[in-house]
Parts: structure tokens; C-alpha cells; sequence
């Protein structure tokens, strides 16, 4: 991890903006007390990862040793920005003031935790207690959902579990060996909707696998091209957004 850190940080170039990076030196754990705030966006590489301070922006957390993602992250701060986590386990019980992604074998979304915008969640074991306000994307071999959801869920797993009291203001899409069966006290605004799988079958660790090693090649070609035209890059963004 410390080694795949020095190189984002070889090749971000000098002058690229505010950007934090944080590895653990000496030490198997990195950690944001409560109280601290990080003002500029963050990119976090250790074994463990424990952020109960603040961060003003973006949040990266890596939980690796070498490049297995088999480290834990622990966010019971807040976020302003969005979160992306990648970990072999997960546990959120903060606040996310934007969007939320996650690659985890384990993640554990607890009833305090909060997600203001999307949430994209990939992973072996999923349980989801909190609150999404706004549409979720869930891939899984085990997925439990409760809580409450602001908008549509999308939802892939071998076995899905939605608990008593659970509420989505959208629809309930999802892939499934068997049909669903909700509780009386699950409420559901829109439709449910069973759906075949549109992706090849794989197990989810091979897949996340894949995925991370992709993502982290996407993120080493675009670290310098965002350093060197930012301006270009913003626009960029912007134009998605709308």
C-alpha cells in the first residue's frame, strides 16, 4: 500500500491543487481523531483506517497490506464530500454529505449512518441499517437491507434479506435466486420487480478483484491529467452533472 501510495504521489505533479495524502509510517493504523478537521481532499493508505474527525472534501480510503484490499476502515465521522472506501471490511456509522462507493468483502452500514447523496456498494457480505436519501446500487452474495432509502434500489445478490420496518421512497429492483418476501411493515412508494442478471457469473471476490485493480489503473492515468489541465477536468465534471 505504501509503495502504490509513492507512486500516486510520484505522479500527481507539484502544484496540483490541495490533495492530501496520509500513509501509515511505522505503524499499521491511520487515524482522523474526533475534533480534527482535513480541509483539503484526502487519500488514505494503511492497514487500518479510523476517521472520526471531519473531512471539508473528498475522502479515499485504501485498507491494504501490499495489494490486497484485506485491511478494515472505521468512519464515524463526517464526510462533506464524497467516500469512497475500498477494505476487506467496512464498518460506517458517520455522515456522508454526498455520494458514497464501497468495495468490501464485509460492510456494516449502522443505523447511525447517514448518506446524503448516492450510495454504490459492492462487496461478499452487506448489511445496510442506515440512511440513503438519495438511489443505491448494491452487488452482493448476501445483502441485508433495512433502514431507510430516499430514492430507487437496485440490488444483485444471491440472497437478499429485507428487514421488518425497512422503508424505499422509490422502486425495489433486484436479482435474486428467489423471489422476495417483505414483511407487512416494509414499506416500498414504488414498484418491486424481480430481474434477470445481466452480468456473467462470477464470485464476488474475483470480481472485486477486478474491479479494484481496474479502478486503481483509471485513478493512476487521471491523477496528472487532473493535476496538469484542472480547468479542463472541472469543466468536464460539470458538464456530467447537468
Amino acid at each position: 500500500a505504501i509503495l502504490l501510495g509513492l507512486c500516486l504521489a510520484l505522479l500527481a505533479p507539484p502544484g496540483a491543487g490541495a490533495f492530501e495524502w496520509r500513509t501509515a509510517q511505522g505503524t499499521n493504523t491511520l487515524t482522523l481523531p474526533t475534533g480534527e478537521t482535513i480541509g483539503a481532499e484526502s487519500l488514505w493508505f494503511a492497514r487500518r483506517v479510523d476517521l472520526a474527525g471531519r473531512t471539508r472534501h473528498d475522502a479515499w480510503l485504501f485498507a491494504a497490506s501490499s495489494l490486497d484490499f484485506n485491511g478494515e476502515v472505521n468512519v464515524t465521522g463526517e464526510v462533506e464530500g464524497d467516500l469512497r472506501v475500498f477494505a476487506g471490511s467496512a464498518i460506517l456509522a458517520g455522515r456522508v454529505r454526498q455520494n458514497l462507493m464501497v468495495y468490501a468483502r464485509g460492510l456494516h452500514l449502522t443505523t447511525n449512518a447517514v448518506v446524503r447523496g448516492e450510495a454504490a456498494l459492492v462487496g461478499e457480505t452487506l448489511i445496510c441499517e442506515g440512511a440513503v436519501e438519495s438511489n443505491a446500487w448494491i452487488f452482493a452474495n448476501a445483502a441485508t437491507l433495512g433502514g431507510r432509502w430516499g430514492g430507487n434500489v437496485r440490488i444483485h445478490a444471491q440472497e437478499i434479506r429485507v428487514a421488518p420496518g425497512t422503508t424505499i421512497a422509490g422502486d425495489l429492483v433486484y436479482t435474486a435466486l428467489k423471489p422476495l418476501v417483505l414483511d407487512p411493515s416494509v414499506s416500498i412508494a414504488g414498484s418491486v420487480r424481480q430481474v434477470q442478471a445481466v452480468l456473467p457469473e462470477m464470485p464476488v471476490r474475483t470480481r472485486l478483484a477486478w474491479h479494484g485493480y481496474l479502478f486503481l489503473a483509471a485513478l493512476l492515468a487521471g491523477m496528472p491529467f487532473v493535476g496538469f489541465f484542472p480547468l479542463l477536468a472541472g469543466n468536464a465534471v460539470r458538464q456530467l452533472r447537468t
